[in-house]
């Protein structure tokens, strides 16, 4: 174990971020088209009926049912068909009465008087402009009525919803133009160590973490900047976390934070404004160092060097701490899949711990199989073949081929 940790349990974590951290934050006013994945800071309603008027669900023939009252197979009913009508007609001055019908296609209003609609093939044409119907049919069949799919005034969304692809759809259909969402949470990365890199073609450097982060926030709706790099050196890391807390709600660190020759991060942190440590470490390996604290109030992710540890930390930590503040249940929000272990693996070390193992997952015989993908915290192609992962509880030592387990799937935030 390292000195200086406490090393929190994932449950202790949890109720100590509900109680410290704050969910506040602002809305605005947007347009519908830029709703997707936006949280609702407003209940909405339909502004109009839909449909405006009753419309047809099939191509046929708009009749008034009464007129087919008495139509059997040996004693057919004649209608005659006065025009046709397409989504895009006029309907001024289109009506029926007794014997008529008029040729509609789907999508298409009704003609006044009319109160059903019979499918094309359910008729026989005599020429092009009479039809012989030989069933009789119900008011209200194969037509969509005014107001079926939504009514004016109806709720259609509640506060707090995020929004699909087919809800931004109903809120242009309803009319709901502009809407009151939550502002986006804003996150910044900020990668620590002299060997690193954002610019690898410029410079013999390491690759950092900071565009890996940066686009597992935007997955899960965050409105993300990179702080770059900065050297091991207490006071630049100082500066530069002061400057994303200044311009975003949260600041991610990766790197710098256990308790080696030049881990400053916490050092760095602590030198802040009101600071205030939330948790030293957690009960999981890998990401045992990752570390939370407020400055300001506002939350400083402190996740490991090791990029499995990392990724650990973000998935554990960070994206549940983000999703609380955006004003969601603190959980982990991940699609779980139960699964076959695929081989026994046997974990020796940190025993107390829960241990992440990040896993593939594929059917055999139309069984889901997770094979567990083993290796050092810092192999990044442990991670590339990965598509989730299984959390194995404190205190068990063996996982044996075959044993059911619970699979969080990745890039599957709901």
């Amino acid at each position: 174990m390292l000195s200086g940790f406490l090393y929190r349990n994932l449950n202790e974590l949890r109720r100590a971020i509900i109680k410290n951290v704050s969910r506040k934050r602002g809305t605005e006013s947007i347009y519908f088209k830029d709703a997707f994945h936006r949280v609702l800071a407003e209940d909405i309603y339909s502004r109009t009926d839909i449909p405006s008027l009753s419309v047809s669900h099939f191509d046929g023939y708009a009749v008034n049912s009464s007129g087919t009252s008495e139509a059997t197979t040996w004693k057919p009913v004649k209608f005659k068909v006065k025009g046709a009508i397409y989504p895009e007609s006029e309907m001024e001055n289109l009506k029926i009465h007794g014997g008529e019908a008029y040729y509609v296609t789907t999508g298409s209003l009704l003609p006044e008087g009319a109160d059903c609609v019979i499918p094309v093939e359910r008729v026989k044409h005599l020429n092009r402009s009479e039809i012989e119907v030989f069933h009789s049919f119900k008011p209200g069949e194969y037509i969509t009525l005014r107001g079926e799919d939504f009514r004016r005034g109806q709720k259609i969304f509640s506060k707090g919803h995020k929004l699909r692809s087919i809800d931004v759809y109903a809120l242009g259909l309803t009319k709901n133009f502009r809407l009151k969402v939550y502002r986006k949470l804003r996150a910044s990365i900020l990668s620590i160590g002299n060997e690193l890199t954002d610019e690898p073609k410029d410079s013999e450097g390491r690759l950092s973490y900071n565009l890996f982060f940066y686009r597992l926030l935007m997955e899960i709706g965050t409105e993300a900047s990179i702080l770059g790099v900065v050297d091991d050196d207490p006071e630049e890391i100082r500066k530069r976390i002061r400057e994303g807390l200044r311009k975003t709600d949260v600041v991610l660190t990766i790197g710098g934070c256990s308790v080696g020759e030049r881990d400053y991060v916490l050092r760095a942190a602590k030198s802040l404004l009101g600071f205030k440590l939330v948790a030293r470490g957690i009960k999981v390996q890998p990401g045992r160092v990752t570390s939370v604290s407020l400055v300001e109030g506002k939350p400083l992710i402190m996740l490991p060097g090791h990029i499995q540890s990392a990724l650990s930390g973000f998935l554990l930590v960070a994206v549940p701490l983000i999703r609380f503040m955006e004003g969601y249940p603190y959980c982990l929000p991940f699609k779980r899949v139960k699964a076959k272990f695929a081989w026994g693996i046997k974990l020796k070390k940190f025993k107390p711990f829960i241990k992440v193992r990040f896993v593939e997952t594929f059917k055999v015989n139309g069984e889901t199989v997770a094979k567990p993908l083993l290796g050092d915290s810092s192999l990044i192609s442990v991670l590339t073949g990965a598509n989730g992962f299984v959390l194995i509880p404190k205190n068990k030592d063996i996982v044996k081929k075959g044993e059911k387990v619970v699979v969080h799937m990745m890039n599957s935030c709901c």
